[in-house]
């Protein structure tokens, strides 16, 4: 099963949640629009990694929008399978090392 990270801020409410698959893709990311920071998005990917590598796994994934694929690249990432399209919007699956995943812009997979 999939394991799930909510994140809360100081007064005690949801503001963040993501969550790992047992294949290692990180998604289902949501963050209230008020709190879409870098800082917010960091907590909750270093949640989601320290999962990845309790479970032991060696590497994980993403799904990005096609314009972020060269993004992606540039941070280690590499393509995986075809491109697809969800929801009208062309995806492609991108995945890394988990001992390389260090997205300074995280945001970007929202």
């Amino acid at each position: 099963a999939a394991c799930h990270v909510l994140l809360f801020d100081e007064t005690g409410t949801e503001i963040a949640t993501g969550r790992i698959t047992p294949e290692g893709e990180i998604g289902r990311i949501a963050v209230i629009n008020s709190c879409r920071k870098p800082e917010v998005y960091q907590q909750l990917f270093a949640a989601l990694l320290a999962i990845a590598e309790q479970q032991g796994m060696q590497t994980v994934s993403v799904q990005c929008e096609l314009e972020g694929v060269s993004y992606y690249q540039q941070q280690g990432f590499r393509p995986v399978g075809a491109v697809y399209m969800d929801a009208g919007i062309p995806r492609q699956r991108m995945a890394c090392d988990i001992k390389q995943f260090s997205l300074p812009k995280v945001e970007f997979t929202h």
